[in-house]
């Protein structure tokens, strides 16, 4: 096991994966500090490779006060890169630990994009809103005594949970790339192999990327799913 980098001793794990870290405005741009020591400074030519994904992961799992910590952070990584980026978290088992448990992101193998969510309070506010709605309508729903509340007392709040599809490409002789999401909420029934529902919240980031989203959540699984949008305002009165 190779030693821990020095620039994760001072790790604090206590914010939770929905975002509630210490802030700055969300307009200002991300400058990704210094690579660490154990990542080879010649791999960082490019601010969007691996290295400066690992530098990302480095600074939010100690804590370390970030330009922009809000929004979505996008990064350019090729399936190589994305591997090497896991085999580098490996190293550093307490930052992967972190990544694991507080950290959201998504990757897509095609075009080869890594997006680090951040999200701000108002966007976790309006997923918790929306959560809590669906939770206490299951609650009530299962308390009947037909099929309906059979089925209700089974669905379960999957939250951020990972999910992962399969990359969809033309080229059928290519082997299948996973594609990892971690989507704002998303309610599961226990019978099934995906959430039935999923639930993305454009308040940090562009409306059109939520079209991309539902493509990926509709198309990617053989599974049909209800594209529902709304606005904060509709949001803000479920509580």
């Amino acid at each position: 096991m190779a030693e821990p980098n020095s620039h994760v001793k001072d790790l604090q794990p206590d914010c939770d994966k929905g975002g509630q870290e210490r802030r700055t405005p969300e307009s200002q741009i991300f400058s990704p500090p210094t690579p660490p020591p154990t990542i080879n400074r010649a791999q960082a030519t490019n601010p969007s490779d691996e290295t400066q994904v690992l530098t990302l992961f480095v600074a939010r799992a100690n804590q370390r006060e970030l330009e922009t910590d809000t929004g979505l952070v996008t990064f350019s990584i090729s399936p190589e890169q994305y591997l090497r980026l896991q085999r580098a978290l490996k190293l550093e088992t307490r930052v992967k630990n972190f990544v694991d448990d507080k950290v959201r992101f998504d990757y897509e193998p095609t075009p080869g994009h890594l997006t680090v969510r951040m999200p701000s309070a108002i966007h976790v506010f309006a997923v918790n809103a929306l959560s809590k709605r669906i939770s206490d309508w299951l609650s009530a729903t299962a308390e009947g005594g037909d099929q309906a509340a059979e089925f209700a007392a089974e669905i379960a709040n999957g939250g951020s949970a990972r999910i992962s599809l399969d990359d969809v490409s033309d080229d059928e002789s290519q082997p299948s790339k996973p594609v990892r999401r971690e989507p704002d909420a998303q309610f599961q029934h226990r019978g099934a192999l995906y959430p039935g529902v999923v639930i993305e919240v454009s308040y940090s980031q562009d409306g059109k990327s939520l079209r991309k989203l539902a493509y990926d959540y509709i198309l990617r699984p053989t599974i049909t799913y209800y594209v529902q949008m709304a606005t904060f305002e509709q949001l803000s009165g479920l509580t």
